[in-house]
This record gives structure tokens, sequence and C-alpha cells, in this order.
């Protein structure tokens, strides 16, 4: 069994396609899918650093993230059969 149960998701901003411009997320999700990582990925909105408070919603930004994971685990998913 492996030794890392949960991950910590950072993201600060997303486009239109829903992706994080700053990080590889899918290249990240597809490496712990093919470690067969079967643990927890926290949601870390980092963008408050740079975007004062009020600006944006964090807990759109946080559930834009969660869509992003579960969209690159669907397309490998898909692309698998």
């Amino acid at each position: 069994a492996g030794r890392v149960f949960h991950v910590h998701g950072k993201c600060y901003e997303f486009d239109a396609d829903g992706n994080e411009p700053n990080i590889d997320y899918p290249a990240l999700i597809n490496l712990l899918a093919e470690l067969d990582y079967d643990g927890w990925i926290s949601t870390e909105w980092e963008g408050h650093a740079f975007i004062g408070p009020g600006v944006v919603d964090s807990l759109d930004l946080v559930e834009a993230q969660q869509r992003l994971v579960h969209r690159v685990l669907t397309e490998r998913a898909e692309s698998a059969h």
C-alpha cells in the first residue's frame, strides 16, 4: 500500500475552458491515477495572496478545481475503453 493518503490541490485561477493555467492538472491527476492513488485531494485556492477580499467568490473557484479534477478523471476513464 502507498504511503500518501492526502494531496493538496492548489489553484489560483481558471480560464474560460475550466483549466488552471498555472498548474498542469491533467498531468498531475494522470500521474496520481497511474500510481493507483486512492486518497484525498484537498482544494486550496491560493489566489487570495494576489486578489483582494471580495473580488472573487472563493467557493466558486474551489468548485471549478473539483470540476477540473472530475473532468480529467472522466476523460481518462473514457479513453481507457
